[in-house]
């Protein structure tokens, strides 16, 4: 196991040997691995155990902070929303405004758009939460102005 698995499972190992001790994983190890987990009480009063529809909520919560010109810089930890998980948190794709090779910007680009609409679906099978749906569009305006060599990568259509 590498990269953040082998983080996680080292985390969880030393939480396990330390009587009281409290450590943070992401939901779908912690679900996989069979670890428990807390129930919190969130910025509305609720005590909410982590769920995927929790962290989806708390994402829903955030959004009203972001608004449609948004750079996605925003935590959705402790965000409003009565079904919101308080420690959640978004995984962010970093990418490029402009690129030089057009043909590799737009197989990039259509991955996302992909992942983030038709691949959503796929997110709770793999342990994720998926994105609101609400903020599709938002996502959706940015890929449309990545540009490569100065013109849009992808087309109207698409």
């Amino acid at each position: 196991m590498t990269g953040e698995g082998a983080a996680y499972r080292g985390v969880a190992g030393v939480v396990k040997q330390t009587p009281g001790a409290i450590g943070y994983v992401e939901l779908a190890y912690a679900t996989s691995n069979k670890i428990q987990f807390a129930t919190l009480r969130n910025s509305s009063g609720n005590w909410i155990t982590p769920t995927l529809e929790a962290v989806t909520a708390a994402a829903a919560g955030a959004m009203k902070d972001m608004g449609p010109n948004t750079d996605f810089r925003v935590s959705i930890t402790n965000s409003s929303g009565a079904q919101a998980y308080p420690i959640s948190t978004f995984t962010w794709l970093l990418l490029h405004r402009s690129y030089s090779d057009t043909a590799k910007a737009r197989a990039l680009v259509q991955f996302v758009w992909w992942a983030e609409s038709e691949g959503q679906a796929k997110a709770p099978q793999l342990g994720y939460a998926q994105l609101p749906k609400d903020l599709h569009p938002w996502i959706q305006a940015r890929l449309r102005s990545i540009t490569a060599g100065g013109r849009p990568v992808l087309k109207a259509a698409e």
